[in-house]
């Protein structure tokens, strides 16, 4: 009985995604899967801070012309680095999170859900009560 194995190795690149298939009695072969990568934002930076704050996006398949929106509401001064990095400042939103989307020319879009909270980077909690910062006036009774 002669048992075959598969590996399949996927190799980002930064403009073309390879997909490589070996068998194990036969050489490596090679084929494109995509000239264009997929639209994807990873990680925002920071993840709190009030409008205005400059915001740092690292994802995949970024190019000039892209836009960022927060909840729908259109970022200032977005510029796109490289194509796994951009900025943009924070627009006016109220205290909570947001949504960030990135749209680009051709049509393609993608959605970091919730993963960037308008308050102040000092409130743990974006806004909500803090016993330990109440006025000293106030007196906290628990329940």
């Amino acid at each position: 009985m002669s048992i075959s194995r598969r590996v399949v190795l996927r190799v980002l690149a930064s403009s073309a995604a390879l997909l490589i298939a070996c068998d194990r009695a036969e050489s490596p072969t090679a084929s494109p899967v995509s000239t264009t990568p997929k639209l994807e934002i990873l990680s925002v930076s920071p993840e709190v801070g009030p409008p205005g704050t400059p915001v740092s996006l690292r994802g995949f398949g970024f190019k000039p012309g892209m836009t960022v929106s927060f909840d729908g509401v259109p970022a200032t001064n977005v510029t796109v680095i490289s194509s796994i990095h951009l900025t943009a400042f924070a627009p006016p939103h109220a205290v909570g999170f947001a949504d960030i989307v990135i749209g680009g020319l051709d049509g393609q879009t993608t959605t970091l859900r919730g993963r960037y909270r308008y308050g102040d980077a000092e409130d743990g909690c974006a806004g909500c009560w803090d016993y330990n910062r109440a006025p000293i006036s106030t007196r906290v009774v628990p329940p």
